[in-house]
């Protein structure tokens, strides 16, 4: 009689209780931990990528920052910008610049290479600034070789 008492007692998990519960928390607690490696790792490899794009941004904005100082932009002559636009620039990437404004009916285009990048990253920007008593706004467009 014991041995079926014993039995019963089994099925109806009065003393597997606590090992069943343990091993439950145990696998959730898994779960809970692997899922958010997954997270983490997808969260730390996309923030890579967009700390490159940034960069490029900002490195084009600085670009420009250093053209518009030194007065290049002022002489809105495509020549001395494109050869002070070339000596800046990092020979991995390039540029197209566009200036426009009320100095010009037309919109002046500078770029070191004819045709912007298929597939690729374009970092863009704007920045305002003044030519001959006028305002005038920049943008560019900077993108990886």
């Amino acid at each position: 009689m014991p041995y079926t008492k014993m039995k019963t007692r089994f099925y109806r998990l009065n003393y597997g209780n606590k090992a069943f519960f343990l091993a439950l928390d145990a696998a959730l607690a898994v779960i809970v931990v692997v899922g958010l490696l997954v997270i983490a790792n997808h969260y730390v490899g996309s923030s890579e990528n967009k700390l490159a794009e940034l960069q490029m941004i900002r490195m084009g904005s600085d670009i420009i920052t250093v053209l518009d100082n030194k007065g290049v932009l002022d002489s809105l002559d495509e020549k001395t910008i494109k050869d002070e636009l070339s000596s800046l620039l990092p020979p991995y990437y390039n540029m197209r610049i566009q200036l426009y404004g009320a100095f010009s009916s037309e919109t002046i285009i500078i770029e070191t290479e004819s045709e912007l990048a298929e597939g690729k990253f374009i970092g863009r920007g704007k920045r305002f600034f003044r030519a001959n008593g006028e305002n005038g706004i920049v943008k560019y467009y900077i993108w990886s070789k």
